[in-house]
């Protein structure tokens, strides 16, 4: 990718621009001493849904916006979309680049952000007038690392599919006014509950929280693969139940293909997300969290061999038992060699059932 700054690469059209259109740029001097939020957006063939997603980011009432358009290559008209936008709006800079998947365009932009914070919106979903507003509240009397908070999952008419508050523990949430501030430690012991935490949009970031991080590729879910190293850059992480993002159910997104039913690479990317949890919190000694990475790969192997055929993906299922293995073969933390012996069990009974399945009925 040429990094110049170029209008057919990045495409940074400066300030006068801006004089010419809304006066978004002239906002006084309360502007002047916002700290800069940098808005990282990733395209990919949305000229469906990428007006109303900038829309709702250059429209936020806070103003002090550095909005990052990534194009990933797209072959629809997107890349026009984020270059007409840039010539319209001085806060934009567009970044084309071969297609390369999610995680290269967020580490893209991340390159090339100035903001004192990070925030991240999907191209295909939009966010409350106030949401940056307000979660820049929260995390600065907070004194917070990372805010984070609730949002709508909606299907493109726009009618709501569920509600999710910016919670910790959803299963020990009563009050529907409730705010939190948790530790580091509490967040690792709550990741894998509330789905808020779990991926990186619909969240405030301090900017030094990437300042050596960078998102692993090769995956779907890199959102759930970064979770644990962006919990590790923080000390305070503030919820609010205050839901300021709209998440659209796309049809024929790939992430709602992989979700219908068993996906080999679904089960793959799960299979190396908790492999590499677990080797992350092995050596920093933290066994209550490896551990905790070994019974989520287990239970979800298992669910898997009784409802699916070994045989019929025999490759991702030998993948996820020599991984489970390799875990247990490490004896600094909680070791359940008897969900060796239940695994195995589980696959003869698979491999007999559609033995018999197959058997001719006389």
């Amino acid at each position: 990718m040429n990094t110049n700054f170029g209008h057919t690469d990045i495409i940074d059209q400066g300030s006068g621009i801006r004089d010419q259109g809304s006066g978004i740029r002239d906002q006084g001097s309360d502007q002047d001493h916002e700290p800069l939020i940098s808005v990282l957006v990733t395209v990919y063939n949305v000229e469906k849904y990428l007006n109303k997603c900038v829309e709702s980011i250059i429209n936020q009432t806070y103003k002090n916006l550095e909005i990052i358009l990534i194009d990933d290559g797209s072959t629809d008209s997107s890349p026009k979309i984020c270059d007409e936008y840039a010539q319209k709006d001085s806060r934009i800079k567009v970044i084309h680049k071969k297609n390369a998947g999610v995680f290269a365009a967020k580490n893209s932009a991340l390159d090339i952000s100035t903001g004192d914070f990070i925030g991240f919106v999907d191209s295909d979903d939009y966010i409350k007038p106030e949401m940056y507003s307000r979660l820049y509240e929260l995390l600065n009397n907070n004194n917070a690392d990372m805010v984070i908070c609730g949002f709508f999952d909606i299907n493109e008419d726009g009618s709501t599919v569920n509600c999710y508050e910016g919670v910790s523990d959803p299963d020990k949430y009563i009050n529907p006014d409730k705010q939190e501030l948790i530790s580091q430690y509490e967040a690792f012991k709550r990741m894998d509950k509330p789905i808020a935490l779990v991926v990186t949009w619909s969240k405030l970031y301090k900017a030094e929280i990437f300042k050596n991080f960078r998102f692993e590729g090769g995956l779907i879910h890199e959102d759930t693969l970064a979770l644990h190293r962006i919990i590790n850059e923080c000390q305070r992480i503030f919820f609010t139940p205050e839901k300021l993002y709209f998440h659209v159910n796309r049809a024929g997104s790939l992430t709602n293909e992989i979700n219908k039913y068993f996906n080999s690479r679904h089960f793959y990317e799960i299979t190396q997300i908790f492999s590499k949890r677990h080797k992350f919190f092995l050596e920093r000694r933290m066994f209550e969290f490896s551990d905790k990475a070994k019974r989520i790969l287990y239970s979800t192997l298992r669910k898997e061999l009784l409802r699916t055929s070994y045989l019929k993906h025999i490759g991702v299922f030998n993948y996820a038992i020599i991984n489970y293995l390799k875990m247990c073969m490490d004896f600094r933390g909680q070791n359940k060699i008897s969900n060796v012996t239940i695994l195995f069990k589980c696959v003869l009974k698979n491999i007999i059932d559609s033995i018999l399945n197959r058997l001719p009925n006389y």
